[in-house]
């Protein structure tokens, strides 16, 4: 059989590559790599949720927030919910899983008073006890590290090493800042800082949740953009939550005076990002006398079940503001936006759009009414109004004037 030039050359050229790779590189091995029929006739296992859909075996989760906005709390309360298997936040937990939490700032003895007042306050049963598993009061270094010093895969090895021990389906990290000295705004440095722990969560077959800080970011709650730092942090990560103030008196009316919080999930790789949740603080005293916070979960309302993130608020008005280059009707808009995100609009099918309008008409308003500064974005978005005697459609600025 005749080869054509273009295979012949190939050929000839496999041929090189092969001679030149035994010659420099004699125990080099390829890539393993997979046809797609090979993938396609394997079997593929449903995806292994850990918590609700924020936390699944072998991804990193992060939690983001401000000082003092209760996420060690937040997590603490996850670790013991996932060690009981016990339904919390809004998030369904499946089976009861151990879990390890790995308290990088607050010492044993303060770690022991948070974890007494979760327990008690979360009813988690005694022989649950033993599915929690608690690191404090320890110096871990995960990444690069400075001025030399043990490298970062002792400690991987070591983290690896207890995650098969107690056969842990969740580990948390609190906080990301306290378990490396990399520099937080070098995207290489704290690429190679999830680099191992995403070593941790696939070689170690769990979930990670990292707990982080917040940064000098206007956003609110559900961005992303909250988190502080490098932003190959957020690149890295598949699922990222925001715990931020709630102070919408509109919607705390058991307990005006009551301080709360709410949690947003800002990215979602592996699902859609669900509903908010919004959470009292409260205290529990301890048979010695302290005190120690811990959350509440409140039921929401129905204006807060209809009402969108803020940072979905930016997005809907930057959407429309790319979208219109000329007079368009709410009517097509909705359109438009129910095909790009279905979440907006919780409750209307595909089959019956017919209430989507309106539902984005709230919206808008909602966004106008709370966020000026996006409200001023959506001065360009008009809503019908029906034809008058000349049969001509009026368009009436749904914006306030400015």
């Amino acid at each position: 059989m005749e080869l054509s030039p273009r295979t012949s050359s190939y050929s000839v050229n496999r041929t090189q590559i092969a001679v030149r790779s035994q010659t420099t590189h004699p125990t080099v091995l390829p890539l393993p790599a997979y046809t797609a029929r090979e993938l396609r006739d394997l079997p593929i296992p449903p995806r292994d949720w850990v918590f609700g859909t924020f936390c699944m075996t072998e991804a990193i989760s992060l939690l983001v927030g401000a000082p003092g906005s209760g996420k060690s709390t937040y997590a603490l309360h996850v670790a013991c919910a996932v060690a009981a298997g016990q339904d919390w936040g809004g998030q369904h937990v499946p089976i009861p899983r151990p879990t390890i939490y790995i308290s990088a700032e607050d010492s044993k003895m303060e770690t022991m008073r948070r974890l007494a007042a979760t327990t008690a306050h979360l009813g988690i049963p005694e022989n649950t006890l033993d599915n929690i598993h608690i690191v404090a009061g320890q110096t871990l270094r995960l990444g690069p590290r400075s001025g030399g010093g043990t490298p970062s895969q002792n400690m991987v090895h070591r983290i690896l090493a207890l995650i098969e021990k107690t056969g842990a389906g969740l580990v948390v990290i609190d906080p990301l800042i306290e378990v490396h000295d990399a520099d937080e705004n070098s995207n290489d440095a704290m690429g190679r800082v999830i680099a191992d722990i995403r070593r941790i969560a696939q070689i170690g077959n769990t979930a990670v949740l990292l707990i982080h800080h917040s940064g000098k970011s206007q956003g609110g709650a559900g961005d992303q953009n909250l988190s502080r730092g490098a932003s190959a942090i957020n690149g890295a990560v598949r699922a990222i939550a925001t715990l931020t103030h709630h102070t919408d008196e509109e919607t705390i009316t058991d307990n005006p005076g009551a301080e709360y919080v709410r949690f947003d999930i800002a990215k979602a790789n592996y699902s859609a990002k669900g509903k908010s949740s919004v959470f009292r603080k409260e205290t529990v005293e301890l048979p010695n006398g302290d005190t120690v916070g811990v959350l509440t979960e409140k039921a929401l309302s129905a204006t807060e079940d209809r009402s969108i993130r803020s940072y979905d608020l930016e997005q809907i008005s930057e959407a429309a503001a790319n979208i219109l280059t000329e007079k368009i009707s709410i009517n097509k808009l909705a359109a438009q936006a129910f095909a790009q995100n279905q979440e907006l609009f919780p409750g209307i099918s595909c089959s019956d759009q017919t209430r989507a309008p309106q539902r984005l008409r709230e919206l808008l308003k909602t966004a106008i009414r709370k966020h000026p500064t996006v409200g001023s974005k959506t001065m360009t978005i008009f809503d019908d109004v029906s034809a008058g005697p000349s049969g001509k459609t009026t368009f009436v600025d749904i914006a306030p004037p400015g």
